[in-house]
């Protein structure tokens, strides 16, 4: 399990909600949301801000801290707390990669 997967799973296991529930609520199968949190999947940043949003925490409280995503797909390099993260991202959205990007500081 990655950090960012078992980030994903204390949170959602805090609200007290189930794998099934998210994953219907992602309008995905329960098997492939057990991916999420296992590291077994890619994450695409569209499924990340949409996780967030559905745990009620933002994507930056899902990032913060992670030592290492892997499953999150983009080029740039994140450096924060000390950790060098680099992510991969499938973006649809300018608005959602213009927030990101500034969020970790490289716009």
């Amino acid at each position: 399990m990655n950090d960012l997967g078992l980030k994903i799973r204390n949170i959602r296991a805090s609200k007290g909600f189930s794998q099934e529930y998210v994953a219907n609520e992602l309008g995905i199968k329960q098997a492939a949301y057990s991916k999420i949190e296992s590291g077994k999947s890619d994450l695409t940043i569209n499924r990340l801000y949409e996780v967030a949003e559905l745990l009620q925490v933002s994507v930056y409280d899902l990032m913060e801290n992670v030592h290492s995503v892997s499953d999150v797909k983009t080029n740039p390099v994140l450096v924060k707390s000390a950790y060098e993260v680099s992510i991969t991202i499938k973006l649809n959205d300018p608005a959602k990669e213009a927030e990101l990007l500034k969020m970790v500081g490289l716009k």
